[in-house]
């Protein structure tokens, strides 16, 4: 499966944003890139909105699988607090992302480059990226490729179908013998990921 029809795919499931959507779903990933757990109260604040008005925002991303603390703050939304084999480095801060894919957009929407660590699941080997908000810096293996769920039907968040099915691999051949014969896959190098990110995760938020 090629990147355009891949691309095409997801962004069709993808719901188009209003320019206040938009601007809350980076606030939130701008927040959660400091470390902390993000209150409703921090939100408002940052965006001039009054506080009931988040707390109905942060409900409906707990109904889209986001992770809260029992204190109600959302402690992960593509980028997360809860470590994962996703290690996303911004600034000396330790975080992690849910899928490989999130780390590719991530950068751009908060504004960072980001230092990268995985394991590839078919060989063990170690997987490490340098990705800025415009691109991808580093990458080792130089073959390193990603697993795309193109099934419909999957689950968000955390725990999801979607994420927990998206991996870096060393190289296209690891990708495709984890893959298999399973046909709602599609395997890309990072540089095609990156542009799949692009249009479909970072173009929607920042327009």
């Amino acid at each position: 499966m090629e990147l355009a029809e891949v691309t095409d795919i997801l962004k069709a499931r993808q719901n188009t944003p209003t320019r206040a959507s938009a601007a809350f779903s980076r606030q939130v990933l701008q927040l959660l890139a400091e470390g902390l757990p993000v209150t409703p109260e921090r939100v408002a604040e940052k965006l001039g909105q009054p506080v009931e008005f988040i707390r109905i925002s942060f409900a409906e991303l707990q109904n889209c699988g986001c992770e809260f603390s029992e204190q109600g703050a959302l402690i992960g939304d593509a980028l997360t607090l809860t470590p994962t084999q996703h290690h996303f480095r911004v600034n000396g801060t330790d975080l992690y992302a849910w899928c490989a894919l999130d780390t590719l957009f991530l950068p751009a929407l908060i504004d960072r480059t980001a230092e990268i660590t995985s394991t590839c699941p078919q060989t063990g080997t170690s997987i490490r990226l340098t990705v800025s908000p415009h691109g991808v810096e580093a990458v080792s293996p130089p073959e390193t490729a990603l697993s795309i769920v193109v099934a419909s039907g999957c689950t968000s968040g955390i725990n999801g179908t979607f994420c927990g099915q998206m991996h870096f691999f060393a190289s296209t051949e690891a990708a495709r013998e984890w893959v298999g014969e399973r046909p709602d896959f599609a395997v890309l190098s990072v540089g095609d990921a990156f542009e799949l990110a692009r249009q479909v995760y970072v173009e929607p938020l920042m327009n």
